[in-house]
């Protein structure tokens, strides 16, 4: 791992994974960082290498900053939120603040299970049933937002945090996403319209993170879904 006195590194596996929602933070921000990319095809290099420098919790992923090694998804978000607190509304304002953290308490159950299934080796059989499971959770947001924007009446983490559950729900069975929640449609599109996250898509180190989870441990691979899904964002007369 390298020393920095300014630079902000964030490391995670080469796919899209846990810290999508905070990459998008980060750019949405305009933080300029680097992305430390570990690979499955040299795990060593985490395994036997870095995480061994990390204490305490090691985990991925981590943000090295000029302050340390911070690691854990919603403490880095709240650290950056403080660092720089012109974003500190994305917490969410005065009495929010508690329901954006339930909300977000709520995604991460909603994220295990979604992760869950694509490494089931019947996620076929059982994906159906098990979505139903987690539907009304998810028509809960459906309700909270209504016909706002964003969730809330303005826009927060938990919005960050929404836009990759709803694309693992639509992976997973686009049926049931279009019969249930086809309203999230243009939440998706009004949140990669924002400032520098439009300019973020279009980019080849998004477009270039063609997987939801590790491709050599996952049942349901992902690549034909978000190439197909990223094509809007590379079309000359999109929307965005």
């Amino acid at each position: 791992m390298s020393n920095t006195e300014d630079k902000i590194i964030l490391g995670y596996w080469d796919y899209r994974g846990r810290p999508q929602p905070l990459k998008f933070l980060l750019e949405y921000m305009g933080i300029p960082f680097e992305q430390k990319y570990y690979s499955y095809d040299n795990p060593d290099e985490w395994y036997e290498k870095d995480k061994k420098t990390i204490k305490p919790f090691s985990n991925l992923p981590y943000l090295q900053t000029k302050d340390g090694i911070l690691t854990e998804t919603c403490s880095i978000i709240k650290y950056l939120l403080k660092r720089f607190p012109q974003f500190k509304d994305l917490l969410g304002k005065e009495q929010d603040e508690i329901f954006v953290d339930q909300m977000l308490s709520v995604m991460n159950d909603l994220r295990d299970v979604l992760k869950a299934l694509h490494f089931n080796p019947d996620v076929h059989k059982v994906k159906r049933d098990t979505l139903l499971t987690i539907l009304p959770k998810m028509l809960d947001f459906k309700d909270i937002r209504g016909d706002k924007q964003f969730l809330l009446p303005y826009l927060t983490i938990a919005d960050f945090e929404l836009v990759e559950i709803l694309l693992l729900f639509k992976h997973l069975d686009s049926e049931l996403f279009d019969q249930h929640l086809s309203s999230f449609e243009k939440f998706l599109q009004d949140f990669h319209n924002l400032p520098r996250i439009k300019e973020y898509v279009r980019s080849d180190k998004y477009q270039k993170l063609l997987t939801f989870f590790a491709k050599p441990k996952a049942y349901l691979q992902s690549d034909k879904f978000i190439i197909e899904y990223n094509k809007q964002f590379l079309q000359n007369n999109t929307k965005l």
